[in-house]
């Protein structure tokens, strides 16, 4: 004996079917008694038509496949959704990078401008060397004609000859 043929000796009109959808909730749906056959075959999560005497099985596969065209329809919009989400992870990735290559460039260019400034200070301090060593030389110079000037007085003025009256 099938269900179907059940629940005609037992005048049942509608079978409420239970099951666990896919996120493992558990549901039921309430079927016509002409369509608990096919159910126990098919499964319940096509049994997604309302409780009218005038649907059939047939009414329940075309209702199940419009979901599940609609579920990989879902499916296709979370696809597209994480596409998006990876290119934008990926522009922010580049943008990351330019930021990465920018600091890079600044710190290449300040250290070539420390270096500048090491030269300019190298030089400035050649030049007080340089400075220095002529103040040196002139100061030597300036030492040696202060000794050849500072004769007695003496040996290089003649006195004056007496006027005569």
């Amino acid at each position: 004996m099938t269900l179907q043929e059940k629940a005609d000796q037992l005048g049942v009109r509608y079978c409420l079917v239970s099951y666990s959808d896919l996120f493992g909730t558990s549901r039921a749906r309430l079927i016509p008694a002409q369509a608990i056959n096919a159910m126990s075959k098919a499964g319940a999560s096509f049994a997604g038509f309302a409780p009218d005497a005038s649907q059939t099985a047939i009414d329940a596969l075309q209702i199940g496949t419009n979901s599940v065209q609609t579920a990989i329809d879902g499916f296709q919009i979370a696809v597209d959704t994480a596409q998006m989400t990876a290119d934008v992870v990926q522009i922010e990735a580049r943008s990351f990078q330019i930021t990465i290559d920018a600091a890079q460039m600044a710190a290449y260019i300040l250290q070539i401008a420390i270096d500048i400034v090491q030269i300019t200070i190298n030089r400035i301090q050649m030049t007080v060397d340089d400075v220095r060593k002529t103040a040196n030389i002139i100061q030597i110079r300036l030492d040696a004609t202060s000794e050849t000037a500072q004769l007695p007085t003496t040996q290089w003025i003649r006195p004056r000859p007496a006027a005569h009256t």
